[in-house]
């Protein structure tokens, strides 16, 4: 039986530190690639935050936040979507502030925050070094944020120290 997909995660599997992908990578990317072959990318990262790494790897499809989103990629159709209701989203948001802990979300163009901490700074400071920061917009309450603009969101992460 011929193999018909191969799927790759990024972080630390495809790509090293501040999104370089090694030569070496690349050739076995371009070689399942001239295969004919589908390279399909899963990330838990958006695809605002991975276009460019998908363009250069001429990926088939795309896996992104975690399961939240499948796009094929050589037509630009989304195959799936789920998304955080804002109901849900106001639940999480009002629990996150009474335990003093940190939230952001992921929209499908933007990473959405109050101050950058913890994982959005680290994701911040990756793409700071490709130039690659116009997905982020930091607000000064993203509760407001959610409820005025009514922003699909894909991924929500609550975190703390």
């Amino acid at each position: 039986m011929p193999i018909k997909l191969v799927a790759s995660d990024l972080d630390g599997t495809l790509l090293y530190h501040n999104n370089f992908i090694p030569y070496k990578n690349l050739e076995a990317i371009n070689s399942i690639n001239d295969k004919n072959i589908n390279f399909t990318i899963c990330t838990g990262k958006t695809y605002c935050m991975t276009k460019d790494i998908c363009s250069r790897c001429k990926a088939s499809y795309g896996i992104f936040g975690n399961g939240t989103q499948i796009i094929n990629l050589k037509t630009g159709q989304e195959i799936y979507r789920n998304t955080v209701n804002i109901d849900d989203f106001n639940v999480c948001y009002d629990i996150a502030k009474q335990n003093n802990l940190h939230i952001h979300l992921y929209t499908d163009t933007k990473m959405i925050t109050e101050k950058l901490m913890y994982l959005d700074l680290r994701n911040y400071q990756i793409h700071l070094a490709t130039d690659n920061t116009d997905f982020l917009e930091v607000v000064p309450n993203i509760k407001d944020y959610v409820n005025s603009k009514n922003p699909q969101i894909f991924k929500l992460v609550i975190s703390s120290r």
